[in-house]
């Protein structure tokens, strides 16, 4: 197994390391307005509603679930009656496209400005018409195409209904997503709140949770979109690539104002980057959901402004975004795949290419394969390589397939955490309990082991400090094994996570219990008392345990062993030797 992680398909050892250890230096992610506001209530709820034992990442899927199924509510019960709408259409999007494989269009009706040229040139020659005809045809043809390249987005010509005036099960959807809306960003906010009042913050916990926010934001905005009744798959795509592409602009800005030299700069760049998060704007978009159904006429008039301006605003945001990708430290090659990734995506295909009839599934993974993007950038990044070729592949190899958009998106994802997971012992779904132990670990034996066995009882991941050569002769006496070949030693134990090299001989400090995140500090029996002074820093903080020391073994003991045989051994061979040249001179 070790092997296999060693020659990982996503990640080398040395990645895995440095994504660990990755620190707030380069913090993509701050807290967020409504964190920022709402942080007391946040804290009461995790000190009092939430038991040390819940994962945050527990929290951050609960919100993303919350979303989905707000979604799944609104586009099942808010056309109650409609048998055009609803679930049924979605089902039969979803069921078209696994028909043919997931190929992107197939089973699906046309956009209403989709006919092309080509379209329109062969039903004229197969009506016989004549040359005149053809020529209108294709005239025709051609404006419509121009037309629907610069068409401006509009809202619903149907005026919206007030909640009062709407079905009772439409009622009772409306509240029940708002209410789940509300619970998703709760989640989003809290999870971050709750795992630094645990300590189990990680890198691979902040990862899971810009996967579940960049998946909530598109069912989020999905569920909107259902509310203001716009059908227009066009608008959708629009939308749902906005979100995604401002969060993707969030993850570069940061990392570009990292690179700045100046500090004012630095922090001038990140207060830019702060506007319109993925908090912010889900919590913009509940208010204007909720606004909807009390104030009709003025979101309809605001929703107008908005979609009319919406093309607008995205080409401004591609452009920041291609602008923001130039100025990466990275290597001409790699930035040149980004763009490509990127260009493939971000562009209306379904405005150029005949067989990219666009439904809800390809917005779904479009929108979806953007926000891989996002997280592939971040992780690449912490890892300091660059993007995995497979996120290149499934960019461009799902142009024309929804499922492989969708399906190719959510296996890399999962593949990522579980590789992540696994290697470095960090678990997804239970709180991080990180426990210490240091030792010389000279001629490791099984009351080595037996140490680290127990001392495991007491969290999840072990952290093993093997002191210093140098440190050690001055403490006790020289190890006879090099540091080196002790921490290979300790490193090899299946119940070590991680080993700290030249851990000081005085005893853990204040410095190294924060940093590396230590929960809890195990040492022998034998040392807890007042008087000692290697552990007085865990034992003053309440963290420190002891586990019993198993007799009849120690490296001491062995070394003893070791020469008593060798002596033994000398003198059994001397008396041999004497013994044989007594029979020889016989």
């Amino acid at each position: 197994m070790s092997h296999l992680l060693e020659h990982s398909f996503l990640f080398t050892t040395e990645e895995r390391n440095l994504i660990y250890r990755a620190n707030s230096d380069v913090n993509t992610r701050p807290a967020s307005f409504v964190t920022r506001v709402f942080y007391p209530l946040w804290i009461r709820i995790s000190r009092h509603l939430l038991s040390d034992l819940v994962a945050p990442n527990a929290i951050t899927l609960a919100g993303l679930l919350s979303s989905m199924q707000a979604y799944q509510l609104i586009n099942t019960y808010y056309h109650f009656g409609d048998q055009q709408h609803g679930s049924h259409a979605v089902l039969g999007d979803v069921k078209s496209s696994l028909q043919a494989f997931g190929l992107r269009g197939a089973g699906q009706a046309p956009l209403a400005a989709e006919k092309t040229v080509v379209g329109e040139m062969a039903s004229a020659y197969k009506a016989g018409e004549g040359a005149a005809a053809k020529a209108a045809k294709a005239a025709k043809a051609m404006s419509a195409v121009a037309t629907a390249s610069g068409q401006v987005l509009r809202p619903p010509a149907t005026d919206y209904v007030d909640f009062f005036h709407t079905d009772r099960t439409v009622q009772t959807a409306t509240v029940l997503a708002i209410l789940l809306l509300v619970i998703s960003i709760t989640c989003g906010s809290l999870d971050g709140v709750h795992a630094k009042r645990c300590r189990s913050a990680t890198s691979l916990g902040d990862i899971f949770s810009r996967i579940c926010s960049s998946m909530a934001r598109v069912f989020m905005a999905l569920t909107l979109l259902e509310v203001f009744h716009i059908e227009d798959v066009c608008t959708k795509w629009y939308f749902l690539l906005t979100l995604q592409l401002i969060e993707l602009n969030t993850v570069l800005g940061r990392i570009n104002a990292s690179n700045l030299k100046k500090d004012r700069v630095k922090n001038v760049a990140y207060i830019a980057t702060y506007c319109f998060r993925e908090s912010e704007l889900s919590f913009l978009m509940v208010l204007l959901l909720i606004a909807r159904w009390f104030y009709p006429t003025a979101c309809r008039n605001i929703l107008g402004v908005i979609l009319a301006k919406a093309q607008v605003g995205y080409n401004t945001l591609v452009v920041a975004t291609f602008v923001n990708i130039a100025i990466l430290k990275m290597k001409k090659l790699y930035k040149g795949i980004f763009l490509l990734c990127l260009a493939a995506r971000v562009m209306p295909l379904f405005y150029l290419l005949p067989l990219s009839q666009y439904g809800l599934l390809s917005v779904i993974g479009d929108a979806m394969i953007v926000g891989l993007l996002s997280i592939e950038v971040y992780v690449s990044h912490l890892a300091q390589r660059r993007i995995h070729a497979a996120v290149f592949f499934l960019c461009l190899g799902s142009l024309l397939n929804d499922v492989l958009s969708v399906a190719g998106t959510i296996m890399y994802l999962i593949a990522m955490l579980v590789d992540l997971s696994y290697s470095l012992n960090v678990p997804l779904f239970t709180p991080v309990r990180n426990v210490f132990i240091d030792g010389v670990f000279d001629l490791c034996h099984a009351g080595h082991k037996l140490l680290m066995a127990n001392a495991l009882k007491f969290g999840n991941r072990l952290i093993v400090g093997v002191c210093g050569d140098e440190e050690c002769a001055s403490y006790k006496r020289p190890p006879i094994m090099t540091t080196e070949e002790r921490i290979n030693e300790v490193r090899l134990c299946r119940y070590v996570s991680e080993v700290i090299p030249n851990s000081p001989v005085t005893g853990i400090t204040m410095e190294m219990i924060q940093y590396y995140n230590i929960h809890l500090v195990v040492c022998g029996e034998e040392y807890n008392t007042p008087t000692d002074t290697y552990y007085a820093v865990p034992r003053h903080m309440g963290i420190l345990r002891t586990v019993p020391r198993t007799p009849g073994i120690s490296t001491s003991v062995l070394i003893s062993r070791i020469r008593a045989a060798s002596e033994d051994s000398v003198e059994a061979k001397d008396r041999k030797s004497d013994t044989s040249k007594v029979k020889g001179g016989a």
